[in-house]
């Protein structure tokens, strides 16, 4: 498919990187002004932005800007982390200080032209992944609805048929042990099904049929964030 076409040719990037760091000393004095003056104002508002947005969702304020915060997270409940603060702020003054070296000194070295680029990037993935990262782990992350799956199932495991994919399916089995069907084993006393918001109606019943068995509903949930997708777990009856 269009995909796996794609991942063909993720191998040739580090080459291609190391043949584009040749260029780098055939670049003009304006063009690498240009460059870093870019990185400069988009990198520092973005890092800024971080920041405003991590104060409004700990503290409330800006109201607005908190709201849309616990729109896409309904239900999330900040926790303030001193170590990642630090290691965010740390970041942040090194930033600063990597700005004012690079334009009050002027340095003529090689990797001149990417220093600030590369530094900002940096930067912005360093401030998601401390003061972001619980926030995106509750929106993303599979864990809270494993959880609730393993609360249903009985305390001698039995196997689980599903129609989720691959991801979701090392998601569930890693944050709730759920034990997924393997290969030779066809017969398990639990179902998940994986649907969403639209699924025709007889998907969503109390009770349903498949593969010449009856299933009942025990359970129905998905992730807070999520208003599409939907995982229903269904017990063999008969």
């Amino acid at each position: 498919d269009h995909y796996s076409e794609e991942a063909i040719l993720l191998p040739l990037l580090p080459g291609l990187a190391m043949l584009a760091a040749f260029g780098l000393p055939t670049m003009k004095r304006g063009a690498i002004n240009a460059v870093d003056w870019f990185s400069v104002m988009t990198l520092s508002t973005s890092a800024a932005f971080i920041w405003v947005m991590w104060v409004a969702k700990q503290t409330g304020w800006p109201a607005q800007l908190a709201k849309n915060a616990f729109k896409l997270a309904p239900g999330f409940k900040p926790e303030f982390n001193l170590i990642t603060v630090l290691i965010a702020a740390c970041a942040s003054i090194g930033w600063i200080v990597l700005v004012h070296w690079r334009i009050a000194r002027r340095p003529s070295v090689l990797w001149r032209a990417v220093v600030l680029s590369s530094g900002g990037v940096t930067l912005c993935w360093l401030l998601l992944m401390t003061l972001w990262l619980p926030w995106g782990n509750y929106v993303k992350s599979y864990a809270g609805v494993a959880k609730q799956i393993a609360l249903q199932l009985p305390p001698v495991r039995q196997c689980v048929d599903s129609n989720v994919g691959p991801s979701q399916r090392a998601s569930f089995a890693y944050f709730g042990h759920i034990p997924f069907s393997q290969f030779e084993r066809t017969q398990c006393d639990f179902f998940l099904l994986q649907g969403n918001s639209n699924t025709r109606k007889k998907d969503n019943a109390s009770e349903i049929d498949r593969n010449h068995d009856h299933w009942q509903l025990i359970w129905e949930g998905r992730r807070p964030s999520d208003r599409d997708e939907r995982f229903r777990l269904y017990r063999r009856i008969s």
